[in-house]
């Protein structure tokens, strides 16, 4: 598992295609991110900005239009929830 702390997009696809897990942090404390891992709270959330596939999808992307990069990695809203310890 990656925990990345997230502020604005990141380009990590051959990150994503390794890891076992992502996790997204947004400022969250160490304490928190621990609570989560250890099981004792559940991880929820959405991606609030997509992310890109490659710096060339950045690099075309026009910077007056939120959301236009082509073929994102994770799309604006992406995220998953699980139940720990399952």
């Amino acid at each position: 598992m990656v925990a990345l702390h997230l502020d604005n997009p990141l380009v990590v696809p051959e990150l994503a295609g390794e890891a076992k897990a992502l996790l997204a942090t947004f400022g969250v404390s160490d304490e928190a991110l621990f609570d989560v891992l250890m099981g004792s709270h559940t991880p929820t959330g959405r991606l609030p900005f997509e992310m890109p596939s490659s710096m060339d999808a950045v690099r075309a992307q026009l910077e007056d239009v939120p959301h236009d990069s082509k073929d994102p990695l994770f799309p604006i809203g992406f995220g998953l929830t699980y139940a720990p310890g399952k």
